[in-house]
């Protein structure tokens, strides 16, 4: 990580064209080591948060859930990632080095009911390392109070992640920031697969550029690479070396039609997004997702909420680290293909609350009748349909446009 930030400082400090150094290396990721890329993103993200203008406050969150190995120590556990000091050293190199002074920053994370006390873990390394501006919260509080929308919950057990990261953003928007400050609250995932000295690719686009949101892309477009054992794959090896390559092309087509504001966004559930806070209780208001598909309703409903801005919604793309060793989330590609399903269901629910009266034409309508209708046996028919199709490779990526009796016929609907 150190040397890493050291490349990145060097390139900052040569004056040399960041634009330069992407048009030559990110084409050809798979040339140069994945470090090379990560520090050009470093710099690239160093230099858009010297451009920031005015001092902001960020607030960072992610959720806590059977953290306890990835919290530990790298010498006290092989899955160990000491992610906690980890996350202050990526923050304080870039806000101490490059961010305009008077910039402060926190740090909130969400225990949503952890069996291994992971917020306990969490608290007895702020108090060991006296930090000041990093807490833990729980989502039980909120359970306790009723606190809205989390009062729809029956226990914290309701909450697979998405419980977690809205009670941060909750709790982070009801901080008081000194001085009048903007303050952008982001969120991520705990492990270190999004380096949070990239959060200048984040905060850029609002301080900046006019947006209200900024949504990380690990795939999908140009400048997105998946960092991988063998290099950093770039747009699409980065989606043609995801191995749910095919239910991913299914489910943005999906996700296309039932959810037309985020038809842009290619990579919707990516823990690397950025708001700003003033209208974050409005948002997590709206909210009734609080499993996987909580990242699609929350663009949903910021967009509506920012629904006169032009742009709200803006894509970013970065370079993430997969980390599936110590994933919580690891899956079977038959398990995977249960959770696309329901995911595609709960795409639906989504849909009916929020898009239920538009005015579609009669070929969405049957693509949304295949949606809320089609089994799992007719789902996975279709996710091998279209890997014998389109094969490994999909030549349009995220792109490729679905034929509805192709679909049809293999979901025997």
């Amino acid at each position: 990580m150190v040397k890493l930030q050291q490349v990145a400082d060097q390139i900052v400090k040569s004056g040399v064209s960041i634009d330069a150094l992407k048009k030559e290396c990110y084409p050809n990721s798979r040339d140069y080591p994945s470090n090379l890329i990560s520090a050009i993103a470093l710099a690239d993200s160093a230099k858009k948060m010297q451009a920031s203008g005015k001092p902001f406050h960020l607030t960072i969150v992610h959720a806590m859930f059977n953290e306890k190995d990835r919290m530990s120590h790298p010498k006290d556990c092989g899955d160990g990632q000491d992610f906690v000091r980890s996350k202050v050293k990526q923050l304080t190199w870039l806000l101490d080095n490059y961010a305009p002074k008077g910039t402060t920053w926190s740090y909130i994370a969400c225990d949503d009911g952890c069996p291994q006390g992971s917020g306990k873990l969490m608290e007895e390394i702020i108090a060991k390392e006296g930090y000041k501006n990093v807490k833990v919260v729980y989502l039980q509080t909120a359970l306790d109070e009723k606190t809205k929308p989390f009062d729809m919950l029956k226990s914290t057990s309701d909450s697979r992640k998405g419980g977690a990261i809205l009670y941060g953003l909750h709790s982070a928007a009801k901080q008081q920031i000194p001085g009048g400050k903007k303050h952008i609250v982001a969120y991520f995932d705990a492990d270190l697969s999004a380096d949070l000295g990239l959060c200048g690719l984040l905060t850029d686009p609002i301080l900046n550029g006019g947006h209200r949101v900024s949504v990380g892309q690990r795939y999908g477009v140009p400048g997105s690479f998946l960092v991988l054992p063998h290099g950093a794959d770039g747009h699409p090896a980065c989606l043609w070396n995801n191995t749910d390559c095919h239910k991913m092309i299914f489910r943005h087509w999906a996700r296309s039609i039932l959810m037309p504001p985020l038809a842009p966004i290619k990579d919707t559930q990516c823990a690397f997004k950025a708001v700003e806070a003033d209208h974050i209780p409005e948002i997590v208001s709206r909210m009734s997702a609080f499993g996987p598909t909580f990242d699609m309703e929350f663009l949903i409903a910021a967009a509506q909420v920012y629904n006169k801005d032009r742009k709200p919604l803006e894509p970013v793309p970065f370079i993430f680290i997969e980390d599936k060793e110590g994933s919580t989330m690891t899956s079977t590609d038959d398990k995977a293909l249960q959770s696309f399903h329901k995911m595609l269901k709960e795409m639906v629910r989504i849909h009916d609350k929020y898009y239920g009266d538009l005015k579609y034409n009669a070929e969405d309508k049957e693509w949304i009748n295949i949606f809320r209708n089609i089994s799992l046996d007719g789902y996975k028919a279709v996710i091998g349909g279209l890997k014998a199709k389109l094969g490994p490779e999909p030549p349009q990526a995220l792109d490729t446009k679905l034929n509805l009796a192709d679909v049809k016929a293999l979901a025997k609907m």
